[in-house]
């Protein structure tokens, strides 16, 4: 099987999670059917919603020399942790094309190909499982540097399906249950847990994206998911997970 490799750290938690689900869907059994994975959880990637929004430093450099580092090791598949980091998707993919070492006589390039990985776009194959769901118009969950960077509408409008999002005031509660939450270590409080449920309930939709790896974390609390047992969720986390297994296992 193929190496994987994950870039994490975009939070750490989801990093782990991500992980728990690649272990808990593989078949086997025994220890050594698993997936060789390496995981470099680095928290000092710079935030990406500030990045996208704010003018603030770019994660491209960090996610690339993350990246760099894993295929190092022998990771052959990469699956980037992070909805919102796929703003820069194709810069990522660029930097990390077929290189070649100058090994030759006086430095010049034998032209040898020493690193070939297959980078994962999450939210293409996010959209492939609502097609697959037979669905076309999805409510969006995601951090405000995503939605307000079109991040979703990007892959996911060519593909015939219409992306819907919360209004300024739900994206708020969105905001604070991925920041002021997960991402800070503190449980969702009632409020913002009845919030959340009123924000999901009005979204008018299929199913909802749960477009941002913190937020199936943050729904394990305050029961929000028997709260929202009617509706129907595609976790993206999950999604890559089994794309990473599928892509892991091919000859």
């Amino acid at each position: 099987m193929k190496k994987l490799g994950i870039i994490g750290g975009m939070g750490p938690l989801a990093t782990a999670r991500l992980f728990e689900m690649i272990v808990e869907l593989t078949k086997s059994d025994s220890d050594a059917g698993h997936i060789r994975t390496l995981i470099d959880c680095n928290p000092g990637i710079p935030d990406r919603t500030r990045a996208i929004l704010d003018g603030g430093e770019s994660p491209v450099p960090e996610i690339v020399k993350t990246a760099k580092g894993l295929i190092t090791q022998g990771a052959e598949v990469l699956l980037l942790a992070c909805n919102t980091s796929h703003y820069y998707f194709e810069e990522i993919e660029n930097a990390l094309r077929e290189e070649t070492v100058g090994t030759g006589d006086a430095g010049k390039s034998t032209g040898e190909t020493v690193h070939k990985v297959k980078l994962i776009n999450l939210i293409e194959e996010t959209g492939k499982t609502v097609l697959e769901k037979g669905m076309t118009r999805v409510g969006v969950l995601a951090t405000r540097g995503a939605v307000e960077g079109r991040v979703f509408d990007k892959y996911l409008t060519p593909m015939g399906i219409e992306c819907v999002y919360p209004d300024p005031e739900g994206q708020k509660v969105v905001n604070a249950l991925i920041y002021d939450a997960v991402k800070a270590g503190r449980e969702v409080d009632p409020d913002l847990a009845e919030k959340f449920c009123c924000v999901c309930k009005n979204m008018n939709a299929q199913a909802l994206i749960l477009g941002c790896t913190e937020i199936p974390i943050a729904m394990k609390t305050a029961g929000i998911w028997e709260r929202l047992s009617e509706l129907i969720f595609i976790d993206s986390i999950e999604v890559l997970a089994k794309v990473g297994i599928r892509e892991a296992e091919k000859t």
